[in-house]
Protein backbone atom coordinates (compact mmCIF):
# COMPACT_ATOMS: atom_id res chain seq x y z
CA UNK A 1 0.00 0.00 0.00
CA UNK A 2 2.84 2.49 0.62
CA UNK A 3 4.09 1.67 -2.52
CA UNK A 4 1.36 2.50 -4.35
CA UNK A 5 0.66 5.64 -2.69
CA UNK A 6 4.43 6.47 -2.91
CA UNK A 7 3.95 5.70 -7.19
CA UNK A 8 0.74 8.02 -7.48
CA UNK A 9 2.82 10.90 -5.48
CA UNK A 10 5.49 10.91 -8.24
CA UNK A 11 3.44 10.57 -10.62
CA UNK A 12 1.69 13.29 -10.14
CA UNK A 13 4.57 15.49 -8.64
CA UNK A 14 5.58 17.75 -11.70
CA UNK A 15 9.43 17.29 -11.95
CA UNK A 16 9.37 13.68 -10.71
CA UNK A 17 12.39 12.95 -12.31
CA UNK A 18 14.12 15.81 -10.79
CA UNK A 19 13.68 14.61 -6.76
CA UNK A 20 16.28 13.98 -4.46
CA UNK A 21 15.47 11.15 -1.71
CA UNK A 22 17.30 11.57 1.69
CA UNK A 23 17.05 9.56 4.98
CA UNK A 24 16.99 11.82 8.08
CA UNK A 25 17.74 10.18 11.47
CA UNK A 26 15.18 10.96 14.14
CA UNK A 27 15.58 10.97 17.81
CA UNK A 28 12.82 10.90 20.59
CA UNK A 29 10.31 9.12 18.95
CA UNK A 30 8.40 6.34 21.23
CA UNK A 31 5.14 6.02 19.46
CA UNK A 32 3.02 5.87 16.38
CA UNK A 33 1.73 9.26 17.05
CA UNK A 34 4.83 10.86 16.73
CA UNK A 35 5.02 9.00 13.12
CA UNK A 36 2.05 10.02 12.16
CA UNK A 37 2.79 13.51 13.31
CA UNK A 38 5.94 14.12 11.42
CA UNK A 39 4.66 12.23 8.71
CA UNK A 40 1.68 14.40 7.94
CA UNK A 41 4.30 17.36 8.47
CA UNK A 42 6.44 16.08 6.15
CA UNK A 43 3.98 15.36 3.22
CA UNK A 44 2.20 19.17 3.90
CA UNK A 45 5.64 20.86 3.46
CA UNK A 46 5.99 22.74 -0.41
CA UNK A 47 8.63 20.49 -2.26
CA UNK A 48 8.15 17.04 -0.60
CA UNK A 49 6.76 14.40 -3.04
CA UNK A 50 6.75 11.22 -0.58
CA UNK A 51 7.37 11.14 3.14
CA UNK A 52 7.33 7.17 5.33
CA UNK A 53 8.46 7.40 8.65
CA UNK A 54 9.84 4.53 10.36
CA UNK A 55 9.52 4.16 14.64
CA UNK A 56 12.11 0.97 14.74
CA UNK A 57 15.20 2.60 13.29
CA UNK A 58 14.38 5.71 13.96
CA UNK A 59 14.48 7.63 10.59
CA UNK A 60 12.85 9.25 7.92
CA UNK A 61 12.72 8.71 3.94
CA UNK A 62 11.62 11.82 2.21
CA UNK A 63 11.44 12.29 -1.59
CA UNK A 64 11.60 16.05 -2.53
CA UNK A 65 12.32 18.13 -4.72
CA UNK A 66 15.86 20.03 -3.82
CA UNK A 67 14.65 23.55 -5.77
CA UNK A 68 12.06 24.20 -3.21
CA UNK A 69 13.19 22.79 0.17
CA UNK A 70 16.39 21.13 1.35
CA UNK A 71 17.10 18.59 4.24
CA UNK A 72 17.98 21.33 6.62
CA UNK A 73 14.58 23.19 6.27
CA UNK A 74 12.91 19.25 6.59
CA UNK A 75 14.74 19.05 10.16
CA UNK A 76 14.21 22.14 10.98
CA UNK A 77 10.72 21.37 10.90
CA UNK A 78 10.99 18.11 12.38
CA UNK A 79 12.47 19.86 15.26
CA UNK A 80 10.17 22.15 16.19
CA UNK A 81 7.52 19.15 16.72
CA UNK A 82 9.85 18.38 19.74
CA UNK A 83 12.01 15.73 18.16
CA UNK A 84 16.14 16.05 17.19
CA UNK A 85 17.61 15.30 14.21
CA UNK A 86 21.80 15.25 13.44
CA UNK A 87 21.71 19.19 13.14
CA UNK A 88 18.54 20.19 15.15
CA UNK A 89 17.89 19.22 18.56
CA UNK A 90 14.07 19.13 19.78
CA UNK A 91 13.40 23.21 19.72
CA UNK A 92 16.20 23.88 21.02
CA UNK A 93 16.66 27.10 18.72
CA UNK A 94 15.71 29.75 16.30
CA UNK A 95 17.04 29.71 12.80
CA UNK A 96 19.09 33.25 13.50
CA UNK A 97 20.74 31.52 16.30
CA UNK A 98 22.52 29.34 14.53
CA UNK A 99 26.30 29.57 14.44
CA UNK A 100 27.28 27.53 11.33
CA UNK A 101 25.94 26.42 8.09
CA UNK A 102 24.14 22.72 8.22
CA UNK A 103 24.46 21.97 4.64
CA UNK A 104 28.04 22.17 5.04
CA UNK A 105 28.29 20.31 8.53
CA UNK A 106 27.05 17.52 10.36
CA UNK A 107 27.68 19.12 13.92
CA UNK A 108 24.78 20.74 15.96
CA UNK A 109 24.21 24.10 14.60
CA UNK A 110 22.12 24.93 17.87
CA UNK A 111 24.59 24.38 20.32
CA UNK A 112 26.32 26.93 21.86
CA UNK A 113 30.21 28.71 20.64
CA UNK A 114 32.62 26.95 23.02
CA UNK A 115 33.51 29.15 26.26
CA UNK A 116 37.40 29.64 26.19
CA UNK A 117 38.78 28.44 29.40
CA UNK A 118 41.02 32.03 29.63
CA UNK A 119 37.75 34.14 30.12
Amino acid sequence: MVVVTFAVATTFFSGADDLNNATIAISDMSTAASVDKITAMLQSLDGVAAAEVNLEDGSARVKYDPTLITVAAMESEISKLGFSTANFKAESCAPTEQSCDTEKTTMDCCAPAPKRSDT
